[in-house]
């Protein structure tokens, strides 16, 4: 089971973060902290840094970065290896891989420094490769034995990219409601203090939906793709970034539920009236349209996919209650067209 930690400030040494200072402990780690973040960096022996991006995740380089890594480790066992993961959401899926495969395997230590990850990506255990230019094609399940969140790395994250995974952070709240919803519905504009205070609900709310199905075997695991769907197509398409995206997805996904009934029209203002405090996640923050054929390729290869023209989407029948259910390809271009996403 993860355990998450909170820092208000940046430990001096590696007792105080909680990392053992064993033989094979090693930090890989986005080479940008090397500036603002170095007495971090320093407190580690054995320092990889990466150039953070999703070439970092490309197959073909994968055997000259283990070589490198398995060199620093040396020959500290399996026991004394612990890979210590610093950086957003493509520093870990490399890391977690990384991790999951060294030795066959050895214990995980993730320090996400992008809100991004905080929110999302650090939990849950799934790592990825890519192969040949397409995203995520091979990985595994590699839970961090820890995630270690330190402020004052979340807190030098540009606005823009703060407030884009924020994105996120609604899906959370309207997945689960409760506390965690009320706490977002009345935040007048989001900032790096009104996100902090939401992070460990947000946190606790994914590792729950996470525990039911670990593994994805179940199903119950899909319905952390709210939002999704839609938005994946649209961040291939424009390279908006990932929070963006969700966050018009979530828009996507209210407005087609209030559509077909399955969400009280009250409850869709108040949901829309949330994402609307975000003008990025919007139709007009986009450049322009996205063209039908050109969606429907997109939703194809998804890998939401449940075969040529069908796909998984996620619903809100209420705030709390998602409903997952298989939609055709043509249903989703057309509900693209009604709302004016084309």
């Amino acid at each position: 089971m993860t355990v998450t930690r909170y820092f208000e400030e940046i430990p001096a040494t590696l007792a105080e973060l909680g990392v053992a200072e064993a033989p094979g402990t090693v930090l890989v780690y986005d080479e940008v902290l090397e500036g603002r973040f170095a007495r971090f960096t320093a407190m580690f022996d054995r320092r990889y840094p990466v150039e953070a991006g999703e070439g970092l995740k490309d197959l073909s380089g994968f055997g000259r970065h283990a070589e490198s890594v398995l060199a620093l480790v040396g020959n500290a066992s399996r026991a004394d290896t612990t890979v210590v993961a610093a950086g957003g959401g493509t520093v870990g899926d490399f890391s977690g891989f990384m991790a999951s495969v060294l030795k066959r395997g050895v214990r995980l230590v993730s320090v996400p420094t992008t809100w991004l990850a905080a929110i999302d990506s650090a939990h849950g255990g799934k790592t990825a490769l890519n192969v040949g230019g397409v995203k995520n094609q091979i990985g595994t399940f590699h839970p961090a034995s820890e995630v270690l969140v330190l402020k004052p790395m979340l807190f030098a994250v540009p606005e823009p990219e703060a407030r884009a995974a924020c994105g996120e952070l609604l899906k959370m709240a309207m997945l689960t409601g409760g506390p965690l919803f009320e706490g977002a519905a009345a935040v007048d504009g989001f900032g790096p203090e009104e996100m902090w205070a939401l992070l460990p609900g947000a946190v606790a709310a994914k590792e729950a939906v996470v525990a039911e199905d670990p593994r994805e075997e179940t199903g119950r695991r899909q319905v952390l793709n709210l939002g999704h769907t839609f938005g994946h197509a649209l961040e291939a398409h424009h390279g908006i970034s990932h929070g963006v995206a969700v966050g018009c997805g979530l828009r996507f996904a209210i407005e087609w539920s209030a559509h077909q009934n399955r969400l009280e029209q009250s409850q869709a203002e108040q949901l829309l009236a949330m994402i609307d405090d975000f003008p990025e996640f919007s139709r007009a923050a986009l450049p322009d349209g996205i063209d039908s054929e050109r969606l429907a390729s997109l939703l194809d290869r998804d890998k939401k996919s449940l075969g040529p023209g069908r796909v998984q989407f996620v619903f809100l029948a209420a705030v709390g209650e998602p409903v997952l259910e298989a939609v055709s390809v043509s249903d989703v271009v057309e509900e693209a067209g009604r709302q004016g996403w084309l």
